[in-house]
């Protein structure tokens, strides 16, 4: 799984275009061709964009809390699930996606089965 985020302080579309303007239409375009040609070579499982609204649920003791959101400087805002067949295989991947381009940081995360 390619997990896409940006920081807190520098969203990566926000720095570069303002939203519904002709760039960032342009940035939308780059990201959507990019998983076009994962899709066309067979690699590409999902991808999708994240909400802005979290939540965050967490248990103490016996009560539960509901949080509005992780206090950190990284926002997670979208994955692209792919096939690989070594680790190898989508970090060489990831360095091609667009939003390093733009600011933005893409972690690469195997998906481990649980049977």
């Amino acid at each position: 799984m390619l997990l896409m985020y940006t920081r807190a302080s520098e969203s990566a579309r926000e720095s570069a275009a303002e939203p519904n303007s002709d760039a960032y239409r342009a940035i939308i375009d780059e990201y959507r061709q990019w998983a076009m040609d994962r899709a066309a070579e067979g690699r590409l499982v999902d991808a999708e964009e994240l909400a802005d609204v979290t939540r965050i649920v967490a248990q103490r003791d016996e009560s539960f809390s509901i949080e509005p959101s992780a206090h950190t400087d990284r926002a997670l805002g979208g994955y692209f699930l792919i096939t690989a067949s070594s680790l190898d295989d989508p970090l060489t991947l990831a360095k091609t996606h667009p939003h390093l381009k733009y600011g933005g940081e893409v972690e690469v995360r195997p998906i481990e089965k649980t049977n």
